[in-house]
This record gives C-alpha cells, sequence and structure tokens, in this order.
C-alpha cells in the first residue's frame, strides 16, 4: 500500500531487446514506407547509359619508298592547284555577272531616254533596221555620237544642247567627230532632232578615245554609237 492508501502497482520495465512504447508507435505508423518506396522505385524509368563512341583514329600514311612520297607530293600539288583553280573561276564569274548587270543596268536607262524622247516627237522613231539612213537611226547615232562627245551618258541633256545646236544652223558630224554648220546635203541634215529654244555656235569637243571610256558608264553609250 502506498501511504495515501492506494495499491501498489508494478509497472514491468521494457525488455531491453525491444525499443521504448514511443518508437514502436512510430515504427508502426510507417510499417508500410519500404513497400510504398519499393512500388514507387518499379514506376521510375530505367536509366539509359549510352557507351562511348569508338574513338576514330586518321589512318596513319606510312610511305614505302621515295616514290610513294613523290606520288603523295604531287597529288596535293594537285590539289591545291584544282582548288586554287576552281576558287578563281567562281571569282571571275561572279564579277562577270557582276559587269554584266551593270551594262544591262546602263542599257536600260540608255533605252528609256531614247524612248521618252521619241514619245515626246524629239526624235523620230526608227522604221526600218536595215536601211542605215533611215531618219531615226541617222537621229540616234548623232545623238549618241554627240553625247559620246561631251563625255556623258544623259542623252536627254545632250539633245537639248543638240537642239539649240540645229537651230543655230549647227549639227554635230559624227563621222568627223565635230560641230559643223548644218549642210542639207550632209548626213547631219537627215537627222532631225527637233527645234526648240535659241542656237548655239562654235567648234565642238574633240572627239573622245574609247580607250578613256573603257569600264565606265559610256562604255554602253560608245558600243550603240560605233554599232549604228
Amino acid at each position: 500500500m502506498n501511504p495515501d492508501g492506494t495499491p501498489i502497482v508494478s509497472v514491468e520495465p521494457p525488455k531491453a531487446d525491444e525499443p521504448p512504447a514511443w518508437a514502436q508507435a512510430i515504427i508502426d505508423q510507417n510499417a508500410d514506407m519500404a513497400t510504398r518506396l519499393a512500388a514507387f522505385e518499379e514506376k521510375l524509368p530505367s536509366p539509359v547509359i549510352e557507351e562511348p563512341a569508338a574513338p576514330q583514329y586518321e589512318e596513319v600514311w606510312t610511305p614505302k619508298s621515295w616514290s610513294d612520297v613523290d606520288a603523295r607530293a604531287e597529288e596535293k600539288a594537285k590539289s591545291i592547284v584544282e582548288q586554287t583553280l576552281a576558287e578563281q573561276a567562281a571569282s571571275l564569274k561572279a564579277e562577270q555577272d557582276a559587269q554584266t548587270a551593270a551594262a544591262n543596268e546602263i542599257d536600260s536607262m540608255l533605252d528609256n531616254q531614247v524612248n521618252e524622247l521619241i514619245k515626246t516627237n524629239a526624235l523620230p522613231a526608227i522604221t526600218d533596221e536595215n536601211n542605215p539612213n533611215d531618219p531615226g537611226k541617222l537621229a540616234q547615232r548623232e545623238l549618241y555620237g554627240f553625247a559620246l562627245s561631251l563625255g556623258t551618258a544623259d542623252l536627254k541633256t545632250s539633245h537639248t544642247v543638240l537642239d539649240n545646236l540645229h537651230k543655230a544652223g549647227k549639227q554635230y558630224d559624227f563621222v568627223k567627230g565635230e560641230i559643223v554648220d548644218k549642210n542639207p546635203a550632209s548626213l547631219g541634215a537627215q537627222s532631225p532632232v527637233g527645234s526648240s529654244s535659241s542656237g548655239a555656235s562654235g567648234a565642238g569637243p574633240a572627239k573622245m578615245d574609247y580607250k578613256t571610256l573603257h569600264g565606265q558608264s559610256l562604255d554602253q553609250l560608245a558600243s550603240r554609237f560605233m554599232s549604228n
């Protein structure tokens, strides 16, 4: 009996190989943890392990004789020459394409100017390409030659100056390459270029050498003047 009269209750101590009661409670609550972890691991995808690629080794060239060395050197030199020639051909083609595009642009510019002059009746149109004395051909050749002598591809401005010369009784002799008095019997008399304001007189500029115009915008103009 306890002093207060309550009976003495004996508490049996836990066995040495058993965990305390509080620890056992935690173990009981998580008894299925191992099962749940195992199920989770089964759902995870298996890692894919890629094997490293086998290293590639460049084949080592081993000459067996001096003739092999000479052949190898000749092969290398030939390859270099072929590559150089191919690069030069590509560069040349690109340059030629650029020159062709520039020439086409200039030709189009000249054609547009002539067409505008024809539309305004400032220049007669060519009616017979096979007739060297066609008024349109003569007029255009005089205009091309005069513009070339001025060193310009501006046909419209050249026409204005030439028109004033005609009013003053002058014309451009594209055979001599100079401005001469207008003669009804001369070649220039067959090349009307219209008429407008007051005239101009005086000797024309010296005929320009075609070589000085090479590669410039007047290249096409010179070609047209010489072919008409």
